[in-house]
């Protein structure tokens, strides 16, 4: 399982098709948004949403804009 960690603000432009219950798998923790998912959901959610892993950051191909974190558990 991979946790994810997202800032709040960034919900609305971001697909959660790739994630069972979709936003609803989220909670809000610190105005951040907090899931898990599998290893082969955390990859279908990069992709849907265009996004890049740096380190323990996710990260917006086009603007290199950070939108969350995630830790493998």
């Amino acid at each position: 399982m991979i946790e994810v960690t997202l800032q709040s603000g960034c919900s609305n432009s971001l697909y959660f098709d790739a994630v069972p219950r979709g936003l609803a798998a989220f909670s809000v923790q610190e105005d951040r948004l907090i899931g898990q998912m599998s290893p082969d959901q955390f990859a279908d959610f990069l992709k849907d949403n265009n996004l890049i892993t740096y380190r323990d950051s996710l990260k917006s191909y086009e603007s290199g804009e950070k939108i969350g974190e995630f830790t493998p558990l």
